[in-house]
């Protein structure tokens, strides 16, 4: 037996048992010997009265004895009786026969008495008849002699009859008095039994009650974890007792139903808490079930799942498990039933069940099948759509990678598998992602993007694999279409940026014509009317180059090859140019141009001037071309709400002006390309459209920021932001105005337009330069063979032989005309053309129309060595690669210091050497190792810079630039090992003038 989780003993059980029995026996007992110790005390008690009225018959013999001496003693004296003597005898004589009667009369007499009293009845019957004599009217004295005569022998006789009557009574008493005695031990010892065992029972009871009590505890404590555990899984129970018509349940089936938890009700009103669309359900399945439990004759089990209504109204979905029975009759004897709230739980379903249709629906819509491996019990699960996907049997199951995967893209895939299986990270993931091709069972090929995961186990170890596959054929085929649509329209816009360039090319060298001829009549003496004329002209050229130049400049932007060149400047000059380009327009109409640069900003900046003067002319050009009367200004102030964490400056450049504005509804185009107000304003201010489009490209490009402000009628006000940092002053600066003279040099220029030919002998020739002209590159190769020239300007688009090709023969030529510096004049804008130029050998590019500015600084910065500018002496014939170098040793001395230049040019030639043997080695076809090449190619470029031997540096560089491109060609070494040797001779022979202060500054 269980109580509480402890088994009672079994001798517990059996004493138990016995003491209950005992119990059961003695009381038993005492009901059945009760009576007769009870008979046996009224007989005890009936004999102890018999011999007491015996005792008073024998008295009442006495009394009589004496009645009748006294009779006789009178009658013996010879008198009479007298009165009371015969009432005396008569009196005796009546009580003596009344107390026979007496004793005769108590019950069991006869049985007890000797004789079975017959003695005793026949004096009874004798005395009965004297004194019946003796009560008639004759009786006298003479018969109460006869009566005397006759009663003495029975009173004698009578007395020996009670003398044997009380010695058996004695003797019967004493047998009595001993069993009631032997009876009080009996009983005594019964009294003490039982009271042994009451005792006993006591004890048993005692720790009975102990046991019932733990166990009521604990079956308390399992009713209210039975009670918890049904909270807490939501099932209930009720019992339904058909006879009775009454429902119970417990507790949480009355939370689930929201009833009473001690309540109940009928079964019509429990039937009445099914939701009427399930009622009939469960109904009938009841009625099947008892029907079944007619044929069984034992309880039948029903499992089901209905609705019902909570007493509050609320639906609830339930799960029942019931035992129904049935009576013998077929009525229904009973229901016990477990019910749980599976209301969430089906709602969780009822989503699960949608979510699986629209992930189903969602692959079969995206193509996509998703699969699953379990590599614990190895199993492998896919997803309906993945069989469509893959054109697979579902009934023939999941299939083997090799079956599926194109045998040319297998090796792919499952290398990439096989380093999934190679272990991850203790309960985490790793992922892979793959493009294959598939066969489908029918031999079509389709296109595969799949997505993979492995799950590991704490250990590392693979777990399972996720993934989906994605038909993609449709998406592959676009990309496709998307890729040859991309090479045409990559196709057209070459063919486009090559168009542009042709006519950049067919525009600029007419332009460059017309404003090198008009600058060329506008240095001639003109009268004002002339002069006027040509101002005309060269406004109307300039304009036309300003909108060639937007739209190359927005061809340029859109190709992403805009390049920034930040450098030091000055504020103001750059503002006061600004201004002063077009101070001659504002006063022509009428309009002050000004402007204002804050006191407290730096005088030196560092940015790109070239791109801020770009955007601030366009933005006080529109503000000028769009102001008829008033006033504009151009406003240089530090950027409010801009602050730069390390060091920098925010500048703001405002351009403000009093004129027309922008209407509201054009505002958002504002910045668009190809954009003015409409179409009345292009006609009446002219422009391409592009200025602000450009404007904000550029802004960007600085990672700055532009914007404007603008009230129609009442004017406009544009803003550009850009980050700058505070500069030094250029140490090679001069006062604003003058100009370092050139050397005079002899200048060879390629070109076969006759009109730039014409342009460039003017400007040339105004710059004090000597002048020959090749017509093109054949005879630029012709005139160089002959030697002489200091500078070449190479025109790129030329007949029989262009620029480039020019360029790369000399390039290839011996001695020093190979390395005569080439400046490529070309009126192409694109990258690549300028790519082109520097790869073929070009030092420079020069963009058409040329102007007089650029042609004299570029001219300045390829002075050739030995030649300083503002020195009108003609360039050393020999150009050896020491040529000039005392003089740069000497600068470079004068920096570092005098006593430091012996070490340097130590260094300098070691590693010269070093660096020969290896050119010298792959010169020879011996191997050696590709980045050892380029390194030193890489580091003869820093030595040469270092020492200012421009040629070598570049000669070094494009050897590196090759290497870079085609590793496997180390190309002819033999002119960069030429230079390398010319240098160490020179660098060898000028090392010992620096010995000397060398030694003088030691200590």
């Amino acid at each position: 037996m269980m109580k509480g989780g402890r088994v009672v003993p079994v001798w517990q059980k059996r004493l138990l048992h016995v003491c209950l029995t005992m119990i059961v026996v003695a009381v038993f007992s005492a009901l059945v010997l009760a009576p007769f110790l009870l008979s046996r005390n009224m007989e005890t008690a009936d004999t102890t009265a018999m011999r007491n009225e015996l005792f008073e018959l024998h008295l009442g013999i006495d009394a009589l004895n004496h009645a009748l001496s006294d009779w006789q003693m009178a009658r013996a004296a010879g008198g009479t009786p007298d009165e009371s003597l015969r009432m005396q005898l008569d009196e005796r004589t009546q009580l003596l026969a009344h107390r026979i009667g007496v004793v005769l009369a108590y019950p069991g007499a006869v049985a007890v008495l000797p004789e079975n009293a017959e003695t005793l009845e026949r004096t009874r019957d004798r005395v009965s008849a004297l004194v019946s004599r003796l009560d008639a009217p004759a009786a006298d004295v003479v018969l109460r002699d006869q009566v005397a005569s006759l009663l003495a022998p029975d009173l004698v006789q009578l007395d020996r009859y009670l003398s044997d009557a009380f010695r058996r009574l004695g003797q019967m008493t004493a047998h009595d008095r001993w069993q009631l005695t032997r009876i009080s031990l009996y009983a005594q010892r019964l009294a003490l039994f039982l009271l042994l065992v009451g005792v006993l029972t006591l004890v048993v009871l005692w720790m009975q009650h102990r046991v019932l009590r733990r166990a009521e505890a604990s079956l308390n404590t399992v009713i209210g974890d039975l009670a918890e555990a049904q909270r807490i899984a939501h099932v209930g129970n009720v019992r339904r007792d058909y006879g009775r018509d009454i429902v119970t349940w417990s507790p949480e089936f009355a939370r689930i139903y929201g009833l009473d938890p001690d309540g109940h009700m009928t079964g019509a009103e429990f039937e009445a808490l099914l939701l009427p669309a399930d009622a009939e359900k469960v109904l009938e399945s009841e009625r099947r079930a008892l029907a079944r439990s007619v044929e069984t004759r034992a309880p039948v089990r029903r499992d089901l799942n209905f609705r019902a209504l909570r007493s509050d109204g609320e639906v609830i979905e339930l799960e029942v498990q019931s035992e129904l029975k049935a009576n013998p009759d077929g009525s229904p004897h009973s229901m016990m039933s477990t019910v749980r709230d599976i209301t969430v739980e089906a709602r969780a379903r009822r989503a699960l069940r949608e979510s699986e249709r629209s992930l189903a629906a969602a692959q079969r819509i995206a193509h996509l099948g998703s699969f699953r491996h379990n590599y614990g019990t190895g199993r492998t699960h896919w997803s309906s759509e993945l069989y469509v996907v893959l054109g697979c049997d579902p009934a023939e199951g999941p299939k083997p990678l090799r079956q599926i995967v194109h045998p040319d893209d297998f090796g792919h895939v499952q290398a990439l598998f096989t380093e999934l299986l190679k272990g991850g990270p203790g309960g985490g993931q790793r992922q892979a992602s793959f493009d294959c091709r598939v066969v489908l069972p029918d031999g079509t090929e389709r296109f595969i993007r799949g997505t993979a995961e492995m799950n590991y186990d704490d250990a590392g170890a693979p777990e399972t694999l996720t993934g989906s596959l994605q038909d993609v054929t449709a998406d592959i085929e676009q990309e496709r279409a998307l890729r040859d649509a991309l090479a045409e329209a990559e196709r057209a816009n070459t063919a486009k940026s090559e168009f542009l360039a042709v006519m950049s090319h067919e525009l600029r060298t007419p332009m460059n014509g017309v404003l090198g001829m008009l600058g060329a009549v506008e240095a001639t003496p003109l009268d004002d009317r002339q002069r006027e004329q040509v101002r005309v002209a060269r406004t109307s050229a300039e304009a036309l180059l300003a909108i060639l130049n937007d739209v190359l400049d927005m061809s340029k932007i859109e190709a992403g090859r805009m390049e920034l060149e930040e450098r030091s400047f000055e504020l103001r000059p750059l503002i006061g140019g600004v201004i002063d380009l077009y101070s001659e327009s504002a006063r022509g109409k009428g309009v002050v141009l000004d402007a204002r640069v804050q006191d407290d900003l730096p005088p030196w900046i560092t940015a790109d001037p070239l791109r801020i003067r770009q955007i601030l002319a366009n933005l006080v050009s529109n503000a000028v071309k769009f102001t008829l009367a008033g006033k504009v200004t151009l406003d240089v102030d530090r950027a409010p709400d801009r602050a730069s964490e390390d060091g920098g400056l925010w500048l703001r450049f405002c351009v403000s002006d009093t004129g027309i504005g922008i209407p509201v509804e054009r505002q958002q185009q504002v910045f668009g390309r190809f954009n003015q107000l409409d179409a009345s304003y292009t006609r009446r201010f002219g422009g391409s459209g592009l200025g602000l489009a450009i404007s904000r490209s550029l802004a960007d490009l600085m990672g700055g920021r532009i914007g404007f402000a603008s009230t129609p009628g009442r004017g406009s006000s544009f803003w550009l932001d850009v980050r700058v940092a505070p500069a030094e002053p250029a140490p090679d600066g001069h006062a604003a105005g003058t100009e370092t003279p050139l050397p005079r040099l002899s200048v060879l220029v390629a070109e076969d337009n006759a009109t730039n030919r014409l342009v460039a002998r003017s400007m040339l020739q105004r710059l004090g330069q000597d002048v020959a002209f090749a017509e093109d590159g054949l005879a630029a190769l012709e005139a160089l063979s002959r030697g002489g020239f200091d500078l070449v300007l190479m025109d790129i688009s030329m007949p029989r032989m262009d620029g480039i090709e020019a360029t790369r023969r000399i390039r290839q030529m011996t001695g020093p005309q190979s390395r005569l510096p080439i400046l490529a004049l070309t009126a192409h804008a694109g990258a690549a053309e300028r790519t082109a130029c520097l790869d073929a050998g070009c030092n420079e590019v020069l963009t058409k129309p040329l102007e007089l500015d650029a042609l004299r600084r570029a001219l300045q910065r390829w002075l050739p060595r030995g030649v300083q500018a503002g020195t009108p002496s003609a360039l050393p014939d020999d150009a050896a690669p020491g040529a000039g170098l005392e003089q740069r040793l000497a600068a470079l001395a004068a920096q570092v210091g005098p006593e430091v230049m012996p070490m340097l040019l130590e260094a300098s030639l070691g590693d010269l050497a070093r660096h020969r043997a290896t050119l010298e080695r792959a010169a020879a076809g011996q191997p050696v190792d590709h980045a050892v090449l380029v390194r030193a190619c890489h580091s003869l470029v820093g030595i040469a810079a270092t020492l200012g031997l421009t040629d070598a540096a570049n000669a070094a560089r494009r050897h590196e630039t090759a290497l870079q491109a085609a590793p496997a060609e180390p190309g002819d070494l033999a002119p960069l090992l030429d230079l390398i040797r010319g240098t160490e001779d020179a660098l060898s022979r000028a090392a010992g003038a620096f010995r000397p202060a060398a030694e003088t500054a030691e200590p």
